[in-house]
């Protein structure tokens, strides 16, 4: 007997077929950072404060407990997740479901970790797309980073904004879309 699957990753947000990077937690295959002009500090559980104070973040609850994160740059800073060699789903799209009260008022971006420094995707017009409009999911094709598997990937704010995050992950999709954004 044959069944169609008809779920759609991209809708609920499923990465039993993808990769998990933060669902209600960080996945623990994952490591992330926060770097600024005083240093790199460690990020347990997707949590904490970079050297420099150039960004904090922040658990809240959205659905449970300490389930989101709230993310605010100071100043220039970036954060990192790294998943080493952990196996991405073929034309993996990265998916951030996000929510901003605010139009950003700095440049925002990503990055690949372990890829080519000089790609990046410019995230700016998404937030500015998505500000003040509740929850909106990103949905940026790891193929714009110009390196098919990273290691990881960077979000860069080169001065002050702040976001909700509730989950962060990959997943397949068929087509790529443009990269010029918004996404």
């Amino acid at each position: 007997r044959w069944s169609l699957d008809t779920s759609c990753a991209l809708l609920t947000r499923n990465f039993s077929n993808g990769l998990r990077l933060f669902e209600r937690g960080l996945n623990p295959a994952v490591t992330a950072s926060a770097e600024d002009e005083g240093g790199t500090a460690p990020l347990a559980n997707l949590a904490g404060t970079s050297k420099g104070n150039g960004i904090r973040i922040s658990g809240f609850d959205r659905n449970a407990q300490e389930d989101a994160r709230r993310l605010t740059w100071a100043k220039p800073a970036r954060i990192m997740l790294d998943w080493n060699s952990a196996t991405l789903p073929g034309n993996a799209v990265i998916l951030l479901n996000i929510q901003t009260g605010a139009r950003p008022r700095s440049q925002i971006s990503l990055t690949p970790l372990g890829g080519d420094p000089g790609k990046s995707v410019d995230l700016t017009s998404s937030f500015e797309l998505a500000s003040g409009k509740g929850w909106r999911t990103l949905r940026v094709p790891l193929a714009c980073l110009g390196n098919a598997r990273p290691n990881g990937v960077i979000l860069n704010a080169n001065g002050p904004f702040e976001f909700e995050l509730d989950s962060l992950g990959m997943v397949s999709e068929a087509a790529i879309v443009d990269c010029k954004g918004p996404f």
